[in-house]
């Protein structure tokens, strides 16, 4: 008679350390999307601002990178990016072989861990070469 009740008590214990691993590993997967994504982004955004010729016409190494990271993109994670290193030539746009880094900053909120905002960087670089 008291063994009918065991599997009972096991299961009331067992399931909510379950259901924790279960939810927490979903924040933890949205996250890695977020920053694989961010990834892309600021890869995208270094080249296309490092290009000299651009297909849009556009020359401006601030205004390329706005057009290719704006949007909404990440699932969870505000973000803010910053762009550095892009000379320009009013005459011939931005120069050919320069260094643009573009730096992305996310701010993740778990929905179900305890605790702070996790707040990731992603810098990327390229010479458009």
């Amino acid at each position: 008679m008291r063994e009918r009740g065991q599997s009972l008590v096991e299961l009331a214990l067992t399931l909510p350390i379950l259901l924790l691993l279960l939810v927490g590993s979903t924040d933890i997967f949205m996250a890695g999307a977020d920053v694989l994504i961010a990834k892309h982004l600021t890869a995208r955004a270094a080249r296309g601002a490092a290009l000299s010729t651009l297909p849009d016409g556009v020359t401006s190494c601030q205004t390329r990178v706005d057009s290719l990271l704006s949007g909404e993109y990440f699932f969870m994670a505000e973000s803010s990016y910053t762009m550095t290193n892009c000379p320009s030539d009013p005459l011939q746009g931005i120069v050919q072989g320069s260094l643009v880094t573009v730096t992305m900053q996310l701010t993740y909120h778990p929905t179900f861990l305890p605790g702070d905002p996790w707040i990731i960087t992603i810098t990327t670089n390229d010479y458009g070469r």
